[in-house]
């Protein structure tokens, strides 16, 4: 599915002129087609969704929009992204001074995984990181899903796709092993 600029505002949340800047700065591109003069419309990807919301969340929480850039251009290009998208659970960004590092927790199909948020930190905290993000990627799919069927409608190839997506996710157990909801 394509989007225009105007459905990434409203799906994301964002204002356009925020979105120009980005656009301007080089944080995000669109990933079909950039419109490079007037009446010619960028074309943006389901990808691209994704990665706008993981910037604009991130740079929310107090994270350099600089870092938050180089990280995502160096850790999530689209081939890796898609091919993980569906495990892809959680996302932790860590910074240190003038660096930012950042690790995606997955899950493996079909098997409940207890994951050791607080062993992360731990580990984190002795490398001297002095911020540590978590981002719970699975609510902004889930978000974005429910913004682009407001936006775009009900189209049923999208829904095949999403529930693609989906399909092998399991739920994470939390420490005393009950489900989270």
């Amino acid at each position: 599915m394509e989007f225009s600029t105007g459905d990434v505002t409203k799906i994301i949340g964002i204002k356009r002129i925020t979105l120009n800047d980005w656009i301007t700065r080089g944080f995000v591109c669109p990933s079909i087609h950039k419109g490079t003069r007037p009446g010619d419309r960028s074309i943006w990807s389901h990808f691209d969704l994704y990665k706008i919301a993981i910037f604009k969340k991130v740079t929310e929480s107090g994270f350099s929009r600089r870092l938050v850039d180089a990280f995502l251009k160096v850790e999530m290009p689209e081939r890796v992204f898609n091919e993980r998208l569906h495990k892809i659970s959680m996302m932790l960004f860590m910074r240190r001074e003038n660096e930012i590092k950042g690790m995606l927790l997955t899950y493996e199909i079909g098997q409940e995984t207890i994951i050791d948020i607080w062993g992360i930190i731990r580990e984190l905290e002795m490398e001297g990181f002095d911020d540590v993000y978590i981002l719970n990627f699975r609510k902004i799919k889930v978000e974005v899903y429910g913004k682009v069927k407001e936006v775009k409608g009900d189209d049923p190839l999208y829904r095949k796709q999403i529930d693609e997506m989906f399909k092998d996710t399991v739920k994470i157990k939390d420490f005393k092993g009950g489900d989270p909801d």
